[in-house]
């Protein structure tokens, strides 16, 4: 298992093997992420700033596989566009076509499995840490495994955003006759301006549905090994600021 945990100047993972060996590394962000991190105000679509924060985090093999499933979605929306316009002219277009909705339930229900079974246990233990050190500045084990896991700035606050967002996108795209792609980047700008002058935490229905979907699939208490992982990759993250005097 793996956790990470940022701050403004450093990401500090800590990894947990199979015979329960905890090993940790920190890494400083690059100069551009340090820059918009310490700079909100700066001029810059939210949606642009965020892409930059995720591959700046990110590993080259995180990054290709992030690019081949945005490859795959935009094959599936040229696929619906060229159908619609001419017709499917192949079997593969005719199967994309006719099961496009089908393929994307499979991958999302395969994708909360997989959360479920093997990530919302170390989702935990990161969300107690951070929360620990937030409220008391505490690194105790103890106090750590006091917390909930439940964490109303987790980023399942934008789960119903992104959904309601896909579904307007769409009917926006075949009402008007427009790329849904760009369509759904801007509903994205919208939806994180929206986080940043109110917070989709302090909006009822967004919380609710947030608090459920950690509740049932994204997060559960972690065991000792994940608290031990989390309170690991916490105090190497701070002590990487105490070095600096951050």
């Amino acid at each position: 298992g793996r956790i990470s945990i940022l701050s403004n100047e450093f990401t500090s993972t800590a990894r947990s093997d199979k015979d329960g060996e905890i090993t940790c590394t920190v890494k400083r962000h690059s100069f551009l992420s340090r820059f918009l991190y310490n700079n909100k105000r700066f001029p810059m679509p939210l949606l642009l700033r965020f892409a930059l924060f995720l591959v700046d985090s990110m590993k080259r093999a995180e990054i290709i596989g992030l690019c081949g499933v945005l490859g795959f979605v935009v094959l599936l929306e040229k696929t619906h566009a060229k159908s619609t316009n001419s017709g499917p002219d192949s079997p593969i277009y005719v199967f994309l076509y006719q099961n496009w909705w089908i393929i994307y339930a499979v991958i999302l229900v395969v994708s909360l499995a997989y959360i479920r079974r093997f990530v919302a246990a170390w989702h935990g233990a990161e969300h107690m840490a951070i929360a620990t050190y937030e409220r008391t500045g505490s690194t105790d084990i103890q106090v750590i495994e006091g917390e909930s896991p439940i964490n109303d700035l987790c980023g399942g606050r934008f789960s119903l955003p992104l959904i309601t967002g896909a579904i307007i996108a769409v009917l926006v795209a075949e009402s008007f006759g427009v790329n849904e792609v760009i369509v759904f980047l801007v509903i994205l700008e919208c939806m994180f301006w929206v986080d940043k002058l109110k917070g989709w935490d302090k909006i009822p229905i967004a919380s609710h549905a947030s608090r459920f979907l950690q509740e049932r699939i994204t997060t559960r208490h972690p065991g000792i090994q994940e608290l031990r992982t989390a309170r690991r990759a916490l105090m190497t993250l701070v002590a990487a600021h105490e070095r600096t005097g951050g």
